[in-house]
């Protein structure tokens, strides 16, 4: 039953990512998740103030708790998979279209959010952090 709870966990937090970051790309950033409809303004607050890709991260805790839940092999791979191709996406398209679109602003940001896990509360070696 402990399993059961913890797939309801992780499928109740990655929709919430999920909706969350779509708002906010809605709102602030002026734009969807969609690549056809791109937010025209950088969102780095909320929770993309903590990592950088809160969607792509609901979206594996989605597809995680639903392998959990069911206990597939199969949807466990399928989390895997999909894991490595986003982040390759995310690498070799994504960033470097939101680099050529911000600039400084997003390379600034970068530099402070880390892609995939949240940082809370350690030390940073950026530059914000070292300033007086």
């Amino acid at each position: 039953i402990l399993g059961t709870w913890v797939a309801a966990g992780l499928w109740v937090t990655g929709m919430a990512l999920r909706l969350t970051c779509a708002d906010a790309f809605s709102r602030r950033g002026r734009g969807t998740p969609a690549p056809t409809d791109a937010p025209r303004h950088l969102v780095t607050d909320g929770l993309k103030g903590v990592i950088r890709n809160p969607l792509i991260a609901g979206e594996v805790m989605v597809v995680l708790g639903e392998a959990l839940y069911v206990g597939s092999l199969g949807l466990f791979v399928c989390a895997a998979l999909f894991t490595m191709f986003t982040h390759w996406v995310v690498v070799r398209v994504e960033e470097p279209e939101l680099r050529e679109r911000f600039g400084k602003t997003y390379d600034a940001y970068c530099r402070e959010v880390p892609r995939w896990l949240p940082h809370f509360g350690l030390p940073q070696t950026s530059e914000k952090s070292q300033s007086p």
